[in-house]
């Protein structure tokens, strides 16, 4: 049995297929008919998006529900998949600089 991923990894990938689009939070959320504040609480990680947002979000976006709730990018169409591996690479190195210049100010 596949175990699901922890809410935050759930959570960060909705970030990045958000970031992926090139919408804001708001413009995301509505067009996936998805209530802004669900929205944000899907993407901060403080609650588990719900089985029909998901469903929502593969309808707008052709994500998959594998992504979504356990990473899985092999049924994702390959421009979406390379797009989202852009983003994840720009996001965690924008991470990793902010940890260094926190490092830095701890000296």
């Amino acid at each position: 049995m596949l175990a699901l991923a922890a809410p935050e990894a759930v959570a960060r990938r909705l970030r990045l297929l958000r970031l992926v689009s090139g919408l804001n939070s708001t413009d995301y959320a509505q067009r996936a008919e998805i209530g802004i504040q669900a929205w944000s609480n899907y993407e901060s990680g403080r609650r588990r998006i719900s089985v029909d947002a998901a469903l929502r979000l593969l309808a707008t976006y052709h994500v998959t529900l594998d992504y979504v709730y356990i990473g899985e990018v092999a049924g994702l169409p390959r421009t979406l998949r390379l797009a989202l591996k852009s983003v994840s690479d720009h996001v965690d190195a924008m991470s990793s600089s902010s940890h260094d210049t926190d490092n830095d100010a701890n000296l």
